[in-house]
């Protein structure tokens, strides 16, 4: 044999189907004996089908193809088989396998491939022979797959929403009046722009006692929950928590026309927006909600929490309202605006809650929490109250000084109705 040559194998792509397709590769004839030294790696030639169906997105809907690619790597060893596949997940997220190919990593071309084709129908499949006379303890092989899906795009009612939570906390999304019986109007995105896991809840027809365990999952870096669908399957109020404990971890969520998504809730991968979502609507407005002294709290004290003010929110008129909270929120009565522990300042809906509220519990949906830069989305409102207050027992607690709920003389929001 000549000069040794580097290998070059080209990357096998399938055609990608322009619509929603499921495709289905053909079943490939099993390998021959594996090639002893001085053989040659057989040829094998394999073909694939598609079986479009028709798309037909929803008025207002863009249609785009949206591709993934995966890969494996072996490790250094010889005759190699190797194989990526497509996980559930992405099955289930409607991707099929468009391309793939094989290729030596470690070191340069010194061996033969034997088979580069699709596996079944969610994955890749490579196979090594070695080269007359190889020497030493292998190679490393990577097997690739290119995985494509029609995606169908929708303009978002309006701007996204930041929300931020820590310790376990669940802070709210978006919930729908006092109950958790009836499904929020709209459709739902929320998405995860932490370096860590976050936690997501929700409640459904199937779940609307929110004293019970909702619906939970967790959304990975850069992943998004879509929450869409008719009666039981739609949510009807959504929240997230911290999955560590070490910084604050933040999300962004996002309003669409119902019938944007799929029934239920359901994972995907979004690009990252390019720019922060902004901390509050363009056209909310600002509002003191002022407080007063705290009444309708036996002795003041619920839980190891004493509440000593009480701030009253009167909206002008019952409706779909997105309240937002800036970096600071609790106006001091010298002026100074601060921020506040979240287990002493819940927000409640429900007025009959309010002399039974437990702070303590971080699990309780019923209260939301106030927290630095955070939105969330309020349906079938008109009133909310704060209570603000201190832990019992506190021992960096003094009065007089920056946490004295006694001398919190109001709460500071942004406010803008919702279409």
């Amino acid at each position: 044999m000549g000069t040794m040559c580097r290998f070059v194998f080209a990357l096998a792509v399938l055609s990608a189907p322009s619509v929603w397709a499921d495709d289905l590769p053909q079943q490939s004839p099993l390998l021959p004996p594996c090639c002893g030294a001085g053989s040659t790696p057989p040829i094998l030639n394999h073909q694939t089908y598609s079986s479009p169906a028709a798309v037909a997105p929803r008025p207002g809907g863009r249609v785009r193809m949206e591709c993934i690619r995966k890969w494996e790597i072996s490790g250094r060893n010889r005759y190699q088989t190797l194989s990526v596949r497509l996980s559930d997940d992405e099955k289930k997220a409607g991707y099929v396998v468009t391309g793939g190919g094989c290729e030596q990593v470690f070191p340069e071309g010194n061996f033969a491939f034997i088979a580069s084709r699709p596996l079944a129908d969610d994955g890749w499949f490579c196979a090594t022979g070695d080269l007359p006379g190889l020497q030493g303890s292998g190679y490393q092989v990577q097997a690739s797959l290119v995985g494509c899906r029609v995606a169908v795009d929708y303009d978002p009612v309006e701007a996204a929403a930041p929300v931020t939570t820590i310790d376990g906390h669940r802070m709210p999304v978006a919930r729908r009046g006092t109950g958790f019986a009836k499904s929020l109007q709209r459709d739902y995105r929320v998405c995860n722009t932490d370096a860590d896991p976050i936690g997501i809840h929700w409640f459904d027809g199937d779940h609307v006692d929110p004293l019970k365990p909702p619906n939970t999952d967790s959304l990975k870096p850069g992943q998004c929950m879509e929450f869409g669908g008719l009666r039981k399957a739609r949510a009807t109020a959504i929240h997230i928590s911290a999955s560590t404990l070490s910084h604050r971890q933040t999300a962004y969520f996002v309003r669409f026309a119902r019938g944007a998504f799929a029934s239920g809730a359901s994972k995907k991968f979004v690009p990252a927006p390019t720019s922060p979502p902004p901390s509050h609507p363009a056209d909310a407005k600002t509002m003191d909600v002022m407080c007063k002294p705290a009444s309708g709290v036996p002795n003041g004290v619920t839980g190891d929490t004493v509440f000593v003010r009480q701030c009253s929110l009167q909206i002008p008129a019952w409706g779909r309202y997105r309240v937002c909270f800036d970096a600071t929120y609790v106006v001091q009565q010298d002026g100074r605006v601060t921020t506040w522990p979240p287990t002493a300042l819940p927000m409640i809906l429900d007025r009959n809650l309010i002399k039974h509220a437990d702070p303590s519990n971080s699990e309780d949906p019923r209260l939301s929490r106030t927290f630095p830069n955070v939105c969330r989305d309020l349906y079938n409102v008109q009133t909310a109250s704060f209570l603000v207050g201190r832990q019992v027992g506190d021992p960096n607690f003094a009065p007089g000084a920056i946490y004295d709920p006694e001398h919190v003389r109001a709460v500071r929001l942004w406010i803008a109705p919702l279409k």
